[in-house]
């Protein structure tokens, strides 16, 4: 019994750290995003605001960041190998999508990098994406975006607590367009080993082809 109070105990430290940890890379994400919106934002060549989510110029003055997304993809052997139980397929990026907002709307995306203890702006784009974001309304869960390179889609990923709990899988435009399998099944969310498996015979599907 005292064994497996310890054993509780150091759980609930490891996954505390974890959260407080996430936290604290979460705060200095935010902060790139907003040391270098204004820089980032004038980057857009003039004329061409709407491409990137914007009425016009004037909007930049108005703009804030949101609450960032970090990006998570699979591992190669997802791709290579078959599938194996209870195997962990899924890889933390240093890399986070972050909304741009107008009056608490989402208009684009900021992509970070973290290199060491450095976070970096080093791309923006995805008005489409920023906005099917928001419509999700996730707020006070993790969220993640689950990168699919290969069919070149997107997965909302929805955890209750950072170590990837009670998770749901919701399926952005881009994947119900590369995946038709979606399409025929009315689910609007699915669990991470659903999702994992739809994805992996797309691919399987895609190979055959």
């Amino acid at each position: 019994m005292k064994k497996i109070i310890i054993t509780a105990i150091a759980l609930v430290f490891i996954l505390s750290n974890f959260s407080f940890t996430a936290d604290e890379t979460e705060k200095k994400v935010i902060k790139s995003a907003q040391d270098n919106l204004q820089n980032s934002l004038l980057k857009i060549p003039a004329g061409h605001e709407k491409d990137f989510g914007f009425k016009n110029r004037e909007e930049f003055a108005l703009c804030t960041v949101g609450s960032p997304y970090r990006v998570i993809t699979f591992t190669k052997d997802f791709y290579e190998g078959e599938m194996v139980a209870n195997k962990k397929y899924i890889v933390l990026q240093n890399e986070w999508r972050i909304p741009v907002m107008v009056n608490g709307q989402n208009r684009i995306l900021l992509t970070i990098n973290a290199n060491s203890d450095n976070y970096n702006v080093v791309d923006m784009g995805g008005a489409a994406l920023a906005k099917e974001l928001q419509q999700r309304n996730n707020a006070g869960n993790h969220c993640y975006i689950l990168r699919v390179y290969p069919l070149a889609c997107d997965f909302l990923v929805v955890a209750e607590a950072p170590a990837f709990t009670d998770v749901q899988c919701i399926p952005m435009t881009s994947a119900i367009k590369a995946i038709p399998s979606l399409t025929s099944n009315s689910k609007s969310f699915y669990s991470l080993s659903e999702a994992i498996q739809i994805i992996k015979n797309e691919l399987k599907n895609q190979s055959k082809n």
